[in-house]
């Protein structure tokens, strides 16, 4: 029987495609994409054929880290299927998993996913360079907004916004994240190119990252995990 449209499939191939066109992942990308392989595999898909998820392969066969986040995912997605397997036998209707790492936003520029845990944590992609006006106008002084949305998907309907103060052949990166009457602070990583930089939000919900080089925002990974009280 043909299957529909995988919307995890196809947004793995285009950030595959946006984040390395050579086809080698580093950890923290491989480390990205590893919930859509584990998805995709439980779905049905014959992975170890798929040129989309080749590079995810050979990233978990050579980083012990990425293996170790297989595997938990992997034990973490048998028992939810399991869990779900017992309900639809009690239930007169079938009922289908839940499906925890498929995005739960995504359109030819933009990716957002949401990662289930104790903190609320979720990736945002962004294909930046068809977001970026022409190189010609991107004149120093510019603030320029690659996405602001209120993320409903998200417990609590953080705002988050993310921008570039341009400065010539540079930029300042602006992540915010703010929620109403919340002093909630985030950890926030993002990937440009294949070099991670972190930076946690101050008071006002900003974590800026400076500078960055424009020719390098082909795309932009954005991820952020909010930070509990110790």
């Amino acid at each position: 029987m043909a299957r529909g449209p995988n919307p995890e499939r196809e947004a793995a191939e285009r950030l595959l495609h946006a984040l390395k066109p050579s086809g080698a992942l580093s950890c923290e990308q491989a480390r990205i994409l590893i919930p859509a392989l584990v998805e995709a595999e439980f779905a049905g898909e014959d992975v170890d054929a798929s040129p989309v998820f080749a590079p995810v392969l050979r990233a978990i066969d050579h980083c012990p880290d990425c293996a170790e986040l297989y595997a938990q995912l992997a034990a973490d997605m048998e028992a939810l299927l399991g869990d779900a397997e017992t309900a639809a036998a009690l239930e007169p209707t079938p009922l289908k998993p839940p499906t925890f790492f498929t995005p739960t936003r995504a359109s030819e520029h933009i990716v957002v996913r949401v990662l289930q845990g104790v903190a609320r944590q979720f990736d945002l992609s962004l294909a930046t360079a068809r977001l970026l006006p022409a190189a010609g106008t991107l004149s120093g002084g510019r603030q320029i907004n690659l996405f602001t949305d209120h993320l409903s998907e998200v417990s609590g309907a953080p705002l988050v916004s993310v921008s570039l103060q341009v400065e010539n052949d540079a930029a300042a990166l602006l992540v915010a994240v703010r929620e109403a009457e919340a002093t909630t602070r985030w950890e926030v990583r993002t990937m440009v190119a294949d070099q991670m930089h972190t930076a946690t939000t101050d008071d006002h919900g900003i974590a800026r990252f400076a500078p960055i080089a424009l020719a390098a925002l082909d795309a932009l990974v954005v991820r952020c995990v909010e930070l509990l009280p110790e």
